[in-house]
């Protein structure tokens, strides 16, 4: 596979993140289809990173780049930076990698949010972790 397909490989989950933010939030059950879609293609991306002839964990950074970038941008706006100070942009955008799996990921966390029906921004960065830890299981050689 040439070098521009895993860039874009890399990228995919912040494009179609951004596309379903955009245009199809609103689907219903689509959601919870295009989440799942998402959580395989990611595991698929897994596969192909692994198959690079580079160590492990380079493929595993490689793959992930746009979303290790995705949580400390969030990181950064959300947990460090103050109201006055975060950019409305850079907030909505690093949030991009792990939207299309929210409508699955706010389900599930709401088990684990202490007021049973409000999601914090801490557990939103729960999510996003998952989504990185999600990645390397398609590491597995089949």
């Amino acid at each position: 596979m040439k070098k521009p397909l895993y860039a874009l490989i890399a990228i995919a989950p912040v494009i179609i993140g951004w596309l379903y933010n955009s245009r199809l939030a609103s689907f219903g059950f689509l959601t919870f289809v295009l989440a799942f879609a998402m959580l395989g293609l990611w595991f698929w991306a897994g596969h192909k990173f692994a198959l690079l002839k580079i160590r492990a964990i380079w493929a595993v950074l490689l793959g992930n780049s746009a979303g290790v970038i995705s949580l400390a941008v969030n990181i950064l706006q959300i947990a460090i930076l103050s109201d006055q100070q975060r950019s409305i942009f850079l907030t909505a955008f690093s949030q991009m990698f792990s939207a299309t799996i929210s409508s699955v990921s706010a389900t599930l966390a709401m088990l684990f949010a202490p007021a049973g029906n409000k999601i914090d921004s801490e557990v939103f960065m729960s999510v996003q972790i998952i989504g990185l830890l999600e990645d390397p299981f398609g590491f597995r050689e089949w």
